[in-house]
């Protein structure tokens, strides 16, 4: 196989994976930010605050502030206003925990039951892999200039 072929299938398994999530996302009646904003904190073992998700979903402050009101008014989540104004503590409400049970929950179960189909060796080499790609990849755009803000006048 040569480079071109390795990166056109694994874009294509790329783009298989997320047309999963995004089935799934859809299948509730969420979009992809909505979506992963249950997704995180359903299953994270510490309080997230809206700085959290940005980091974590990589999207920027807005977007994650578009979808957590539209959340906070579908009444699937509430802030803690009690932590400050910059540490408004996010969670989800019942319903909000409720739809994560049928949703998120059992996707992620299914995560952990197709990546313990894999050796811990495999594991291993799986991160190491996909961390070596992406490390390259974005150390080459930095250099070439094609990360960052551009002014696209």
């Amino acid at each position: 196989m040569d480079t071109r072929e390795f990166l056109n299938r694994s874009a294509i398994q790329d783009k298989e994976i997320e047309e999963l999530y995004r089935e799934v996302a859809s299948s509730f009646g969420l979009n992809m930010t909505e979506f992963w904003i249950i997704y995180f904190l359903a299953n994270s073992t510490e309080s997230l605050t809206q700085a959290d998700l940005c980091k974590i979903i990589m999207a920027p402050k807005q977007t994650i502030n578009s979808s957590v009101k539209v959340l906070e008014r579908k009444l699937m989540l509430k802030i803690d206003e009690s932590s400050g104004r910059k540490h408004k503590i996010i969670n989800l409400t019942e319903k909000g925990e409720s739809l994560a049970k049928e949703s998120v929950i059992p996707l992620y179960e299914e995560e952990i039951n197709s990546v313990n189909e894999f050796s811990e060796k495999e594991m291993e080499i799986f991160l190491k892999l996909r961390g070596k790609f992406y490390s390259g990849l974005r150390a080459k755009l930095m250099i070439k200039g094609l990360l960052g803000e551009k002014d696209v006048r």
